[in-house]
């Protein structure tokens, strides 16, 4: 037997794993580490050693602590299956349904959720899973079986990929067998009851080794700052703005509906020795981008205390909403942020088309456009007609 995990959404645990697995011949090992605290994150990096001579042999930038690690017995391959319900358009950052494989640090190839159920668009799992919830009050659930679940689907629901030296199986929610060669990266379909329940529990186990320890916050701090002082207080005083969104004025009004804000939103990798760089920065109203990066890259941050030696470089994500320090400036550009957001909503209402998609004006429109887009023996007779009026029966009693 291999090991079990189960599909998740993107997620922040109370704790994050180092961890190691070894080859079936115990000569190599894989070790991966995260450098961020959201679960489905790829920053991180992942050392593959000789366990003859504990020479690093190479190592691979990207995360694989989550899911399926697995390695070759020659070392130079390095297998990662991921199976999480969260699905991002970012692939680049997040991992989410795929089965990526290195040759010697590079990437040998990528298979998405796609290429190995052979589907378009799959909404499916990659793995098999025979179980179901069901509800037993209280909000609470409990994970059971269907009256006829076989025995080996009950089996493969908990352990549903095996290794046999450089061989991976991997039992599907489409119910097959999925053969793939780590030493060739191809991957060949077999009928899901190849093996019996019997050869299935004599596969040899993968050692997978996990150090824990407690996940740093999701969002960047400042150091030896006082209580209450934020990165957002600090950005705002280095742009010579303010960051009282949520504050009332002296009329009790909430400054947000009273001024225009500025949002700011970045990722930023932050290194133990104090070095600090931007990876994303999300700046949709454009304050001057030079003079916003340079005030972000400028502050103290602290780096997580929570992290074990060995990981020097964490990612973190920073959020503020400044607003120009002059009031009346920042309520002169609320009124005309105000005057735009109107004029859109007006010409959305009357617009006939939005991104592409046309919007009828009536239900008489809406009709139309189905007698344009159905078929004559799709429009059942009972159906209402473009005029609004059911047709009249051709049958007499």
């Amino acid at each position: 037997m291999l090991f079990c995990g189960t599909a998740q959404a993107i997620s922040i645990s109370p704790y994050r794993n180092v961890v190691t697995v070894h080859s079936q011949n115990h000569q190599y090992r894989a070790t991966s580490v995260p450098y961020s605290s959201i679960n489905e994150s790829r920053w991180g990096k992942t050392d593959v050693y000789d366990n003859r001579t504990s020479d690093l042999l190479y190592t691979i930038p990207e995360c694989m602590v989550e899911g399926y690690l697995l390695i070759s017995d020659d070392g130079r391959t390095v297998a990662h299956i991921i199976d999480n319900a969260y699905r991002s358009q970012d692939t680049s950052s997040y991992i989410t349904h795929e089965i990526n494989l290195y040759r010697n640090g590079e990437v040998l190839r990528r298979l998405t959720l796609d290429e190995l159920l052979q589907c378009d668009r799959c909404e499916d799992f990659l793995l098999f899973n025979a179980r179901q919830e069901e509800y037993i009050g209280g909000g609470e659930y409990i994970s059971t079986f269907a009256h006829r679940t076989s025995t080996i689907e009950k089996f493969v629901s908990d352990h549903p990929i095996f290794l046999y030296h450089d061989t991976v199986f991997i039992y599907t929610s489409t119910y097959k067998l999925i053969k793939l060669d780590l030493l060739t990266g191809q991957f060949t379909e077999a009928e899901f009851n190849t093996f019996t329940l019997e050869q299935l529990s004599a596969m040899p186990t993968i050692e997978r080794i996990e150090e824990r320890f407690k996940n740093a916050d999701e969002y960047a701090s400042l150091r030896n700052d006082q209580e209450g002082y934020s990165v957002e207080n600090a950005l705002a005083k280095a742009l010579k703005m303010k960051d009282d969104k949520n504050e009332k004025d002296k009329d009790g009004t909430y400054n947000h509906e009273r001024y225009k804000y500025y949002p700011v939103h970045a990722w930023l990798r932050i290194s133990r020795d104090g070095a600090v760089s931007i990876i994303q920065l999300t700046n949709r109203e454009h304050l001057p981008e030079t003079e916003l990066r340079n005030a972000i890259t400028a502050l103290d941050y602290q780096f997580p205390s929570t992290l074990p030696n060995g990981i020097d470089i964490w990612y973190q994500e920073i959020t503020a909403s400044l607003r120009k320090s002059n009031n009346r400036v920042a309520a002169k550009e609320r009124k005309l942020e105000k005057q735009r957001e109107e004029e859109e909503r007006q010409r959305r209402w009357e617009a006939d088309t939005i991104n592409g998609f046309y919007i009828p004006r009536n239900i008489e429109e809406c009709f139309h456009q189905l007698d344009t887009l159905l078929s004559p023996t799709d429009i059942k007779p009972s159906e209402i007609t473009a005029a609004g009026r059911r047709p009249s029966s051709s049958t007499s009693d």
